[in-house]
């Protein structure tokens, strides 16, 4: 089970669980390339030495489905980030923890987003805009008292 001192640390964790996630995608297509290839390759005939393409398949097979449990936890941790942003009554402080926390955007791409929807706001204005929603979702942290530590 992973411990959050806070609500920021909580936040942030979602970059290292998104960078994972798109690691152990990239690592699961290329094994189940890996498979496709090797079962292309089949025929009846015997080849010395090395595991027997059954071995190879199944060892394939167990390293995927490792990899696809992990992607799943990091998923659901994700997921937990999301519905604990979702929990904060301040509609704008939450759109903007959404966006730099799950969509992982920088603070001048946050103001061109606003600015797409109408909300014209200077850098340093959403920067300010944003610790204050960093301080909300803070109490809300000590609110429920870190219930969204995950496992």
């Amino acid at each position: 089970m992973t411990e959050y001192r806070d609500a920021l640390s909580f936040l942030e964790s979602v970059r290292d669980s998104k960078a994972e996630q798109s690691r152990l995608r990239e690592r699961i297509s290329e094994l189940e390339a890996r498979c496709n290839r090797l079962t292309t390759n089949l025929s009846g005939m015997p080849r010395g030495g090395g595991m027997d393409y059954d071995q190879q398949l199944a060892a394939l097979a167990d390293e995927t489905a490792r990899l696809k449990d992990e992607l799943r936890r990091e998923l659901n941790h994700a997921r937990s980030v999301e519905d604990f942003l979702k929990r904060m009554p301040n509609r704008m402080y939450r759109n903007l923890l959404m966006r730099q926390y799950i969509n992982c955007q920088t603070v001048p791409s946050i103001v061109n987003s606003l600015r797409k929807i109408g909300i014209d706001r200077s850098q340093r204005q959403v920067e300010r805009m944003l610790n204050a929603a960093r301080a909300e979702a803070e109490r809300l942290w000590r609110e429920t008292e870190g219930d969204m530590n995950d496992g």
